[in-house]
């Protein structure tokens, strides 16, 4: 049976579609593929003319280096190398890859949970100068972080929280917090007040129908939010670095920095750390991302 011209159409269509598509993705995982790759070859190979684009011998040692850098020390000093070391800021790395956790966490579930509630009332109370202040909270992410540098450093000597994972997420929330409000306004306009109405004729305060009804129902932007908060807060380095200095507050990108040196740079310690610090993000948005699809319908139907 011949192919009509207008399925032969839609099907080079779709093609093209999945031609695109696919280049398009290959643009974007081509970098983080060749961290992958390059994480896997030694120095010496690494640092070769042409490189190589496939290991000619892959090597885990630099992520044993990272996740269990003193064990390793000993046990290969144990079996007779003595002169084996692991660099100090290897060893580091797993207690920075639990500060960068407990930060990012932190922050992102206070600035969920303030924002929401700022968010909400934006959205839903139509009180004078909402859309000024809504405006100035906006605008506060415009000043350059440079020149917050030295009040922050300064406020947290005052208050002793200098070194500290809690100087790191009360600067982190200021920042990212302004977002935060942005994004669930918009997502809170978009819900019906029905919903909300129905449920205060049924008895419920104001509180209780954003808890049980609202919040449900914006799963889906929450979710959003909370994606967009974590890795604001992973990725950030230039407070971190400047509000830290011993390994007890030290994170992911601070601990990265240090293995470029004025007398030298440690690519294969760098390109791995640079891995590990990818996987984290990654598997929370894999986890969260049904409820990006599922959260819209959640909460919004009464048992």
């Amino acid at each position: 049976m011949p192919v009509k011209p207008r399925s032969l159409n839609k099907l080079l269509n779709r093609g093209i579609i999945y031609v695109c598509a696919i280049i398009v993705a290959l643009a974007f995982l081509a970098p983080f593929g060749w961290l992958v790759i390059a994480s896997l070859q030694k120095e010496a190979d690494l640092l070769s003319v042409p490189p190589h684009i496939i290991p000619k011998d892959p090597t885990l040692i630099t992520y044993q280096k990272l996740l269990r850098g003193q064990r390793l020390e000993a046990d290969m000093q144990a079996e007779g190398v003595r002169t084996y070391s692991v660099p100090r800021e290897a060893k580091l790395f797993p207690t920075a890859l639990g500060n960068s956790f407990i930060v990012s966490a932190s922050t992102t579930i206070l600035c969920l949970i303030v924002g929401s509630l700022s968010a909400y009332s934006m959205a839903r109370l139509n009180f004078k100068g909402g859309s000024i202040l809504l405006l100035v909270i906006l605008a506060t992410r415009m000043v350059p972080g440079l020149t917050l540098v030295i009040p922050f450093f300064l406020l947290g000597k005052s208050l002793g929280l200098l070194d500290s994972k809690i100087a790191l997420i009360i600067v982190y929330s200021t920042f990212t917090l302004p977002y935060t409000i942005w994004i669930l306004k918009a997502f809170f306009e978009t819900i019906p007040p029905d919903i909300e109405d129905a449920a205060r004729i049924d008895g419920c305060t104001r509180f209780q129908a954003f808890w049980r009804i609202i919040l449900p129902v914006a799963q889906s932007g929450l979710v959003g939010a909370a994606i967009f908060i974590f890795m604001l807060a992973w990725n950030e380095f230039f407070f971190a670095l400047i509000l830290t200095n011993t390994e007890s507050a030290f994170t992911v990108p601070v601990i990265s920095g240090m293995f470029a040196t004025e007398l030298d740079i440690d690519y294969s310690l760098m390109l791995t750390s640079g891995v590990l610090a990818v996987i984290p993000p990654v598997l929370f948005t894999f986890i969260f991302q049904r409820f990006i699809i599922t959260g819209l319908a959640a909460g919004s139907v009464k048992g």
